[in-house]
C-alpha cells in the first residue's frame, strides 16, 4: 500500500537533489545574478523620488420627481421606477468615462491655465496620473492623481470635481431637450407615413374586393369544385339527349327543321312549353345552386312534360313495326324530336357558360398568391409605420417625464487634501529584488545547465555509461596535481590513494573465473586522466606485491615518461620495430618502484596503428605475461583514434576512464557506441576527478592524512629514488 507513495516521495527528493546539484555547480553566476538584482532594487529605491498622491470623492444621487406637478407621475410605474434606478446605477460607468475623456481633460487643463496655478499641462500628462474609480459598489466615485509635485494632485483633483459637479447638470437637461426637438419634427413625417400606408392598404381591399384573403381562397376552392359538378352533370345529359334526338331521326326520316313544319298543333304547345322551361331551367342554374327552389320546381316540371313525350313515343313504337304512324303519333314523335332539339341547344348554352364561369375562378386562384404577397406587404408596411410612431410617442412621453424631473445630483463628498509623500521603503525593495533575483538566478541556472552538454556527476556518467563502476578517484587538488600525479607514492595514507586501493581490489573481486591480467586504461576523449589513473593504479598494485609491467601504447601523445620523469629515448616503438629483442632482459624498461616496471611509449609516431596491429605487438604482450602478474596499457582515447580498439584485441579487459565536469555527453555515447560494436570486454569504469560540488555527498574523508611535515619528507625520498634509478 505504501508502494506508490515511497515512489512519489523518492522522485521529489530526486527532483530536490537535482536542483540542489544545480545551484551548487552554478553557484557563483546564481549568486552573482541574485546579488545584482537585488542591489539594483536597493538603489532604485535609494534614488526613487517621493510621490505625492491626493485622493477626492464625488457622490451620486438620484433626485426626487417633479412630475407630479404636471400630472405626469401616473405615466410612471413600479416597473418603470426600479428599471430606471438600475439604469442609473449602471450610468456610473458611463460618468467615470466621461470625466476620463480627453474633451474634459482639455477644459482641465485650460482651467488651470486661467486659474494661474501651475503652467498649463498636457492632456497625456493628467491622463497618466488620474486615476477614477468606483469605491466598493457604492454611489460613490473615487478621483485619485499622482505626482512628484507636493501642490499638484490636490489641485487636480479638486478643480476636476468642480468643473464635473458645475456642468453636469446643464448638460443633461440640454442632451434631453435636444433629444425632444428632434422627435416633434419627426412625428408629423412619420404619421403621415401612417396614414399613406394605411390608405394603400384600403384601396388594395376595396379593388380586388377582398376582406380576408383565407375566406376568399375557401370560396373559390368550394365554387371551383361545384362548377365542374355541374359542368360533369351537363355534360352526361347532353350525351344523353343528343343519342335520343339521333334515334327519333332515323325513325321519322326528318330532321327537327322538317319536323316543326309537320307538327300538330297539340304537340306544338306541349313542345313550346318545354322550350320555355328549358330556358328559364337554364338560366336557374346559372345564378342558384342545385337545390334552389326555383330550380328543384322547374326540373319537376321539366321531367313531367319529358314523361309526357315518351309515353307518346312508347305508344308510337308498339302501334306499328312498319312505322305506318297515325297523325296523332306522327305529331308526338316530331313534337319530342323537336323537343329534345330544343333541349340540346339548351344544354349546349348552359355547357358554354359553366365553362365561362370555370375559367374565371381558375383564374382568380392563380392570382391569389400574388395578390396575398401584396397585401402582406402593405400590411407589413402599415404596421412598421405604426411601430415607429408608437415609440416616438413613448420615447418623447418619458424625455418629458425626465425633464420634469430634477437631474441626476452630484456632489463633492470628499475634498483632495495636502498628500503626503510615499516612496518605496528599503525592506519591501529587498524583498521585491530578493524575489525578482532568486526568479532571474534560477532562470540563468537553467539556461547554463541546458548549455553545458557535459557529464557533471556520477551519475549521469552511469546513465551513458552501462557498466560496473570499479572505483571512484576524487578529484587532485591542484597545487598537488601540478607539482606531483603519484599520491600513491608520495602520500599512500591520503583517501586519494585508499581510492587507488579500492580499485585494485575491485579488479580482483570482479567475478570471473580468472582474474584479468593484461589490462587496457582508456577513456573517451583527451585529458580525462586515464595516464595518472593507470600509473597509481599499477603502483597499488605493485604495493600488493604484484609483478607489474606498465605499457604507454599511447604512442601518438605519450604521457607516461612525464609522470614518472623519464627518458623517451626508447620504449614501445623501438621494441616493435627492431625484431632482435629476444631476451627479456633486453627490453628498455624502467624500474620505477619494488616490483613495478615501465616502458615508455619511445619514438612518436603519427601512424602507429600498423605496428600496434602487428603480430609482433600481439606476441610481445603474449610473452610478457610470463614474466609479470599484471600488465597495464595505456592507451589512446576512443573517440580520437582507432588505437585502442585494436589494442583492445590483445588484452584481458578494458577500464574505460571518465571524467565528470569534462566529459561530454555526445563522446560519451560514440564511445560507448563503439565498445559496442567492436565487442570488446569492457571491466567497468572508473571515474576520475569527482567534484564534490556535483555530488550530493562526499565519500572521501581526511581520515589518516600525513602532516605536511611527513608529506614533505615522502616527497623527497620519492624524488630521490627517482633520481637514483
Amino acid at each position: 500500500m505504501n508502494q506508490p507513495l515511497n515512489i512519489v516521495q523518492s522522485s521529489e527528493q530526486s527532483d530536490l537533489s537535482n536542483y540542489w546539484l544545480m545551484l551548487k555547480r552554478r553557484g557563483l553566476p546564481a549568486g552573482f545574478t541574485f546579488l545584482t538584482v537585488l542591489s539594483l532594487a536597493l538603489l532604485q529605491a535609494f534614488q526613487e523620488k517621493p510621490i505625492y498622491e491626493a485622493v477626492g470623492q464625488l457622490k451620486f444621487e438620484e433626485s426626487q420627481r417633479s412630475s407630479k406637478l404636471i400630472g405626469l407621475d401616473s405615466a410612471v410605474d413600479d416597473e418603470s421606477r426600479q428599471q430606471s434606478s438600475l439604469r442609473w446605477q449602471r450610468s456610473l460607468d458611463t460618468e467615470i468615462l466621461t470625466m476620463k475623456s480627453p474633451r474634459r481633460l482639455s477644459m482641465l487643463a485650460l482651467a488651470i491655465e486661467s486659474q494661474g496655478l501651475f503652467s498649463r499641462p498636457s492632456v497625456e500628462q493628467i491622463k497618466s496620473g488620474l486615476d477614477i474609480s468606483q469605491f466598493d459598489e457604492t454611489n460613490v466615485v473615487q478621483i485619485r492623481f499622482k505626482s512628484y509635485n507636493r501642490e499638484f494632485p490636490k489641485n487636480i483633483v479638486n478643480l476636476l470635481m468642480q468643473q464635473y459637479v458645475d456642468n453636469t447638470p446643464k448638460s443633461k437637461q440640454a442632451s434631453t431637450q435636444s433629444a425632444i426637438s428632434f422627435i416633434e419634427k419627426q412625428l408629423p413625417q412619420v404619421k403621415q407615413r401612417v396614414n399613406s400606408a394605411e390608405t394603400a392598404l384600403r384601396k388594395f381591399k376595396e379593388t380586388y374586393q377582398i376582406a380576408d384573403l383565407e375566406i376568399a381562397k375557401s370560396a373559390n376552392a368550394t365554387n371551383l369544385s361545384q362548377l365542374q359538378t355541374a359542368l360533369d352533370e351537363i355534360d352526361r345529359e347532353l350525351v344523353e339527349v343528343q343519342t335520343q334526338q339521333l334515334s327519333l331521326q332515323n325513325m321519322l326520316k326528318v330532321n327537327p327543321q322538317q319536323a316543326i313544319l309537320g307538327i300538330s298543333t297539340a304537340h306544338k304547345n306541349i313542345s313550346t312549353s318545354l322550350e320555355e322551361i328549358d330556358k328559364d331551367l337554364a338560366e336557374a342554374k346559372s345564378n342558384f345552386r342545385e337545390d334552389h327552389p326555383a330550380v328543384l320546381e322547374l326540373l319537376e316540371r321539366q321531367a313531367q312534360l319529358k314523361q309526357l313525350l315518351s309515353q307518346k313515343i312508347e305508344k308510337f313504337a308498339q302501334s306499328d313495326a312498319q312505322l305506318n304512324f297515325d297523325s296523332n303519333q306522327e305529331d308526338d314523335l316530331r313534337s319530342q324530336l323537336i323537343q329534345l332539339d330544343i333541349r340540346r341547344n339548351g344544354l349546349s348554352k348552359q355547357q358554354l357558360k359553366l365553362r365561362q364561369q370555370l375559367s374565371s375562378y381558375r383564374q382568380q386562384a392563380r392570382n391569389l398568391p400574388q395578390l396575398e404577397q401584396r397585401q402582406n406587404e402593405l400590411e407589413r408596411t402599415a404596421k412598421a409605420s405604426a411601430s415607429t410612431y408608437r415609440n416616438l410617442l413613448e420615447q418623447i412621453q418619458e424625455l418629458k417625464v425626465t425633464e420634469n424631473q430634477s437631474p441626476l445630483t452630484v456632489s463633492i463628498l470628499e475634498s483632495a487634501t495636502d498628500p503626503e509623500p510615499s516612496k518605496t521603503t528599503f525592506i519591501s525593495a529587498a524583498m521585491r529584488g530578493g524575489l525578482a533575483g532568486i526568479l532571474l538566478a534560477s532562470g540563468v541556472v537553467y539556461v547554463l545547465e541546458r548549455i553545458d552538454r557535459k557529464l557533471k556527476s556520477k551519475d549521469e556518467i552511469r546513465q551513458v555509461y552501462p557498466y560496473r563502476v570499479l572505483g571512484e578517484i576524487p578529484l587532485f587538488d591542484e597545487s598537488e596535481a601540478e607539482s606531483l600525479k603519484l599520491p600513491t607514492l608520495s602520500d599512500p595514507a591520503s583517501h586519494l590513494s585508499e581510492a587507488y586501493r579500492m580499485l585494485q581490489s575491485s579488479l580482483k573481486f570482479h567475478g570471473l573465473e580468472h582474474s584479468p591480467r593484461v589490462l587496457m586504461m582508456t577513456s573517451a576523449i583527451n585529458q580525462e586522466g586515464k595516464s595518472t589513473t593507470c600509473a597509481n593504479l599499477a603502483v597499488s598494485l605493485a604495493q600488493m606485491n604484484h609483478r607489474v609491467l606498465l605499457i604507454d601504447a599511447d604512442i601518438r601523445l605519450a604521457s607516461q615518461h612525464q609522470i614518472w620523469e623519464l627518458g623517451n629515448q626508447e620504449g614501445l616503438t623501438h621494441i616493435l620495430l627492431n625484431k632482435h629483442f629476444n631476451y627479456h632482459q633486453e627490453l628498455p624498461t624502467h624500474k620505477v618502484a619494488d616490483n613495478l616496471e615501465i616502458i615508455t611509449a619511445g619514438r612518436i609516431s603519427s601512424n602507429p596503428l600498423p605496428m600496434l596491429e602487428s603480430e609482433q605487438f600481439a606476441n610481445f604482450v603474449q610473452v610478457q605475461i610470463e614474466h609479470y602478474d599484471y600488465i597495464l596499457i595505456d592507451a589512446p582515447p576512443l573517440v580520437s583514434v582507432a588505437d585502442p580498439l585494436i589494442i583492445g584485441k590483445v588484452v584481458d579487459g578494458i577500464l574505460l576512464v571518465a571524467r565528470p565536469g569534462h566529459l561530454e555527453r555526445e563522446y560519451a555515447q560514440k564511445a560507448h557506441e563503439l565498445l559496442i560494436h567492436s565487442n570488446l570486454s569492457v571491466l567497468g569504469t572508473v571515474i576520475n576527478g569527482i567534484l564534490n560540488k556535483n555530488e550530493l555527498y562526499s565519500y572521501y574523508s581526511r581520515y589518516g592524512h600525513n602532516s605536511n611535515q611527513e608529506k614533505t619528507a615522502i616527497k623527497r625520498n620519492l624524488l630521490k629514488q627517482v633520481i637514483s634509478k
